[in-house]
């Protein structure tokens, strides 16, 4: 089965601020090949998502199957311990949305 990438508007965005677009892209090229295994799972409230580590930078993204499609969201700074740690941020948006 082939999946497709899809990229968030605000994850483009938040690639070009942080500088990272084309590492980030290569990325993501690299995990299409099998996105189930590229990533890190997250756990606990951040299951099913994703990550790919690129330096201190974290891509989120979910496998989502029944469409064929991957979806990177979100990107951040990982920050242990800190409000404006990615996961901590990322965990805030998907509360907002729900």
């Amino acid at each position: 089965m082939k999946l497709r990438p899809i990229i968030a508007p605000e994850l483009a965005e938040q690639l070009d601020n942080f500088g990272i677009k084309g590492r980030a892209q290569r990325a993501i090229e690299d995990a299409m090949a099998d996105p189930n295994l590229a990533g890190k799972q997250l756990v606990k409230g951040l299951y099913p998502y994703r990550r790919l580590k690129i330096g201190r930078y974290r891509i989120i993204y979910r496998v989502v199957p029944e469409k064929q499609e991957v979806r990177f969201v979100y990107c951040g700074i990982r920050k242990e311990g800190s409000k404006k740690d990615v996961y901590v941020r990322f965990a805030k948006e998907l509360a907002r949305t729900r």
